[in-house]
């Protein structure tokens, strides 16, 4: 009985020297950055007409409206295309304009709630894995307004992670294919980079993940624990008007899956990824080897294309349009 009690203590008091760790590792203090940028206002936000969109808002389950635009092409097949972090689909108009044009598709690019013109707080969202829930409710109202027309699912860096975690969703609608282009498939991922790209300038980054925090809140999770998921988690170097310089934990987590290996391989539809040989974020000679669990995907690196390149990257795009010519053929 003595040494039974004493195993009960050495559990107790592993288990609270466990909590305390992670409490102790959220109250971190956050990352801060050397050289503030001047504090200047965001700039407007080009409207659809100034891109050659139609205007369309998306209901969600809880009422919170997305905002999108809407690029019409010939091709009998939507592209639902996601924006990556600190983005939007207006911010990234032109370039969402020249993708419809090179595809020969219509394009439907959506904003992440909290970005954009899109409803919602930014940087936050209610709970982990809200961002591919609203883009599933969209996919949803796409499909049941044209069923019969083929619809690929789309997106760049972040918008490309938030891609992938559809395909974890259990009642996710289906798609026809994936179209990513330099996604971030998570941090568990070899192309996630860990430090800076051989060759690139010493300078500081625009970005800072809270490491302590996000480790003490992982723990957490693991037993369970959310309270604390609305913390921020990571900061961005902009100026202090701009609505969007920070994510909470559960925005971060919400943005790729946590292993990117169980939604490639959640199903056998086409998948195109492309990416550029000089990715800044991203570790492109990697991707190959990180998608061989799923045999219908492809992986196409472009020779002196950077991270925000892949997006307007001509060779890159009709490579694209041909790989959508075997799900919906262009007239």
């Amino acid at each position: 009985m003595r040494a039974l009690r004493r195993v009960s203590y050495v559990v107790l008091a592993g288990v609270g020297l466990y909590f305390a760790a992670a409490l102790a590792m959220t109250a971190w203090p956050a990352p801060t950055f050397r050289a503030a940028v001047p504090d200047i206002p965001p700039s407007p936000l080009p409207t659809a007409a100034d891109v050659g969109a139609t205007a369309r808002r998306f209901r969600m389950a809880d009422g919170v409206e997305l905002n999108a635009l809407v690029f019409d092409g010939e091709r009998p097949l939507t592209l639902v295309f996601v924006h990556g972090m600190m983005s939007s689909s207006s911010a990234q108009g032109a370039a969402l304009r020249e993708l419809s044009h090179r595809l020969r598709a219509r394009v439907v690019a959506v904003d992440l709630r909290g970005h954009g013109a899109s409803e919602g707080v930014a940087g936050d969202v209610p709970h982990v894995g809200q961002y591919a829930e609203d883009i599933a409710e969209v996919v949803r109202t796409l499909r049941a307004e044209g069923p019969q027309r083929a619809l690929v699912l789309g997106g760049v860096s972040m918008g490309g992670g938030v891609a992938l975690r559809h395909a974890l969703l259990p009642d996710a609608p289906r798609v026809d294919g994936y179209l990513l282009l330099a996604p971030h498939l998570g941090a568990r991922a070899s192309t996630t980079r860990t430090a800076p790209a051989r060759g690139a300038p010493a300078v500081e980054a625009p970005m800072k993940v809270h490491i302590p925090r996000l480790l003490g809140l992982a723990m957490l999770d693991a037993v369970c624990l959310t309270f604390l998921h609305g913390l921020d988690t990571l900061y961005v170097n902009a100026p202090v008007r701009w609505p969007l310089r920070r994510y909470t934990f559960r925005a971060l987590v919400s943005g790729a899956p946590e292993d990117h290996r169980v939604p490639l391989a959640a199903d056998t539809r086409p998948m195109l990824v492309l990416v550029g040989a000089d990715d800044e974020a991203f570790v492109a000679s990697n991707y190959a080897r990180e998608l061989r669990v799923r045999p219908s995907a492809e992986v196409r690196v472009f020779d002196g294309v950077n991270h925000a390149g892949i997006l307007r990257a001509p060779a890159a795009l009709e490579s694209a349009s041909a790989w959508l010519d075997r799900i919906a053929p262009s007239p």
